[in-house]
Formats: C-alpha cells, sequence, structure tokens
C-alpha cells in the first residue's frame, strides 16, 4: 500500500502534535488555506494570510470563539456587539476589543512589567 501524499492536518493528532513543524511547513508549501472536514474548520498557516485576517474583524470574526474546542456556530455575529462575549477580551471584536484593550495596556507597559522583577 502507498503512503498517502496528501496533505493533513488534525489538531487532535497525537502523531502530528509529538512534531507539528513538518506538517506545518507542508500547510505553508502545499495548501496555505488547509480545509479540515472531519472537525469543519480552515487553518490559515502563511504569516501575511493570518496578518490579513487577524485585521479582517468584520469577516473573522473572534465573536464565536477562537479556540476549536469552544467554536459556537450558533452564536450570532452581533452577540459581541450586544455585550456578550463569554466574558473574556480575546472574544470581542472592535470597538468593544478596542477599549478595553486600551484600558488593560496600561497595566502592561514595560516599565510596569519589569517593576515586578526581583
Amino acid at each position: 500500500m502507498a503512503a498517502s501524499t496528501e496533505t493533513y492536518y488534525d489538531p487532535y493528532d497525537v502523531a502530528i502534535d509529538a512534531d507539528p513543524h513538518p506538517v506545518w511547513r507542508r500547510l505553508r508549501d502545499e495548501v496555505p488555506l488547509y480545509r479540515n472536514e472531519e472537525h469543519d474548520f480552515y487553518a490559515l498557516s502563511r504569516f501575511d494570510d493570518v496578518m490579513r485576517a487577524s485585521l479582517a474583524w468584520q469577516t473573522y470574526s473572534s465573536a464565536r470563539g477562537t479556540v476549536l474546542e469552544l467554536i459556537d456556530t450558533s452564536r450570532p455575529p452581533e452577540a459581541d456587539e450586544a455585550g456578550d462575549s463569554f466574558g473574556m477580551m480575546i472574544f470581542m471584536d472592535p470597538p468593544p476589543h478596542d477599549r478595553l484593550r486600551r484600558l488593560v495596556s496600561r497595566a502592561f507597559t514595560p516599565r510596569r512589567v519589569s517593576a515586578l522583577e526581583e
């Protein structure tokens, strides 16, 4: 039986998780927009694509979750705007996310973080 040459990625595959770099390289080289039918997700693997998607929050919202196990496709996209964001800033889109980020970023300046060091 010939080995499969199809690019395959499954975030739950223990063998892939043990050494993911070869798979990630194949995704970048061969399938930069990867579709996993079994778990019903897409994965971007090139930096520029990920950066563009992260800035296009109207299309690639975080309001339904950012972790595969937590993504709620039944959740309406407007939920974040209504203030229903799972109680975490990471699950918010702008403008609520930006308002909170401005507030908390004041607590994490280099000066304040270095003051925590011994």
